[in-house]
């Protein structure tokens, strides 16, 4: 079926490749694929190296444009090769912990899907709570948002937080 859809394309009329080609032609940044061209292992993988750099880009102004996910914002991360890099499509660590429970709770951490102030105040009863008034719970010190960076790293108003982060 795809050499007819190629075939078909080749000769001018639509197809299942000329369908393929103008989504190509849409992704930020456009992918080309010259269906004329014959069809070989060096044209295909120069082709998915594209359509993964297109993805990764998407996917990484994505998440720079989502303020909910604060913490994957530029985010790095040892690749195979043993270096730091940036890389939306990389298989993150925290995938790995092997407590469904503790995975879970991390990945609502980094989603933003938490009990914390900055998440629950976005909204109640229908109204939003400016997030400088979504004050921690734990220090209580105003302009302190109850936030991921804060609450883990440098509230000391609770001291099994404190506790656990010392140990880390």
């Amino acid at each position: 079926s795809f050499c007819e859809a190629l075939a078909l394309a080749r000769s001018g009329h639509s197809s299942a490749i000329t369908d393929l080609c103008w989504t190509l032609r849409n992704l930020s940044p456009p992918v080309v694929y010259d269906y004329h061209l014959d069809l070989t292992p060096r044209l295909l993988q120069d082709l998915l190296t594209q359509v993964t750099a297109s993805a990764q880009k998407l996917i990484d102004d994505g998440l720079k444009e989502y303020l909910k996910l604060v913490l994957l914002h530029d985010r790095k991360q040892m690749n195979k090769e043993g270096q730091f890099v940036h890389e939306a499509l990389l298989f993150r660590d925290y995938l790995k912990i092997p407590h469904p429970a503790h995975r879970k709770a991390v990945t609502r951490l980094i989603c933003s899907d938490h009990p914390l102030a900055v998440e629950q105040l976005r909204r109640v009863d229908g109204v939003s709570i400016r997030r400088m008034w979504r004050v921690c719970r734990f220090c209580h010190i105003q302009g302190n948002v109850e936030d991921e960076q804060h609450v883990l790293l440098y509230c000391m108003g609770n001291d099994a937080i404190v506790h656990h982060r010392n140990v880390f």
